[in-house]
């Protein structure tokens, strides 16, 4: 949830004020992103400024950072259910695979590289219930993983 504005001003207060005692020296910063690709088309907006706002905001800590649970699923709007892997459309799949880009680009683009401690993708592929894989649950690959690749290469 440190895509979050408060929350993440709350952790980083919150390792100021430990590492004040010269006994504490935090090193990084691990973000578990679990994300929905929005169908409302402002919220989607809303969401991708405050990713690019939470990356900002890690940078500026110093510290190493690590997306350590990236997963993007599809709901109708912010705070909805997340679709079920047979309801997500063609264009669905691709909007998402657009989104997986921006997200591992903006990291990319934003952490400085010596700051850069990678990203982990939380589930590899799709189950009965989630459509959040980079491979549909046969591992046929899906547009998912060329988005992912494609934010990687910074293409």
């Amino acid at each position: 949830g440190l895509e979050n504005a408060e929350k993440l001003a709350a952790l980083v207060d919150k390792i100021k004020a430990w590492e004040a005692d010269s006994d504490v020296k935090i090193d990084g910063i691990a973000v578990q992103l679990h994300v929905n690709y929005l169908l409302d088309a402002d919220a989607q907006a809303a969401q991708e400024e405050a990713i690019a706002a939470m990356f900002t905001k890690l940078a500026e800590t110093g510290k190493l950072i690590k997306v350590s649970e990236l997963n993007i699923g599809v709901a109708e709007a912010a705070g909805a259910a997340e679709m079920a892997p047979s309801a997500v459309t063609e264009e669905q799949h691709r909007a998402v695979a657009e989104f997986y880009k921006y997200v591992v680009s903006k990291y990319i683009e934003t952490v400085p590289v010596a700051n850069q401690y990678g990203i982990t993708k939380w589930n590899t592929s799709d189950s009965a219930t989630s459509a959040r894989g980079l491979w549909d649950a046969n591992y046929g690959r899906k547009h998912t993983y060329a988005g992912f690749a494609a934010g990687l290469s910074g293409k």
